[in-house]
């Protein structure tokens, strides 16, 4: 899915569903084409956008998750 990103009520671009999850969350400060801005919120199909200090900067979030596997020991008896 892409997202449309308004910054005073005009479209200035769009970002995929992944790097909104890393990139643009809300609080977030997006870098786009070298200019920074806040994500104030999202909507079905928006993220929007206010004005950051340039200086300001937000890590990406990135979650690692592992699934247990289970295993199980099959032994073969009573075989000559």
């Amino acid at each position: 899915m892409t997202y449309r990103l308004i910054y005073k009520h005009k479209e200035i671009g769009t970002i995929s569903d992944v790097h909104l999850f890393h990139e643009a969350y809300v609080g977030a400060i997006y870098r786009h084409f070298g200019k920074s801005y806040l994500v104030t919120a999202h909507t079905a199909d928006e993220v929007l956008l206010e004005d950051a200090d340039p200086h300001l900067r937000t890590e990406g979030i990135f979650i690692l998750s592992y699934k247990k596997e289970k295993f199980c020991q099959v032994s073969v008896m009573g075989k000559t």
